[in-house]
């Protein structure tokens, strides 16, 4: 199986490297993570960015999420990890949140 990787609208299969794809059950897509060789241009790793993991050759989504951490690692090379969209949804939530489910009678 060939994968590609698309981050945002922009295909980076040749700069990704050391791709990791982990999933949840029931399911789902639990996280991506990637090393680059460089770092791609700014504006492409905007916090929350879409990433999608394809297969190649059927067109089928394999891995995908949402951009949460970028760094440098020590090689030198650009570290990137993306949650699944339901752990990266939670995350951008920026005022408390109650769930109450039950009445308060």
């Amino acid at each position: 199986m060939s994968l590609s990787v698309q981050l945002g609208d922009d295909i980076i299969t040749r700069d990704a490297a050391n791709l990791q794809i982990k999933s949840t059950s029931p399911g789902g897509f639990a996280s991506v993570s990637f090393s680059l060789k460089r770092r791609l241009d700014k504006a492409l790793l905007e916090q929350l960015t879409d990433c999608l993991v394809f297969d190649q050759a059927t067109g089928e989504q394999v891995g995908g999420g949402r951009l949460m951490e970028q760094g440098r690692n020590d090689d030198g090379t650009w570290q990137v990890t993306c949650l699944g969209e339901g752990l990266a949804s939670m995350q951008d939530i920026t005022t408390p949140v109650f769930y109450v489910d039950q009445t308060m009678d």
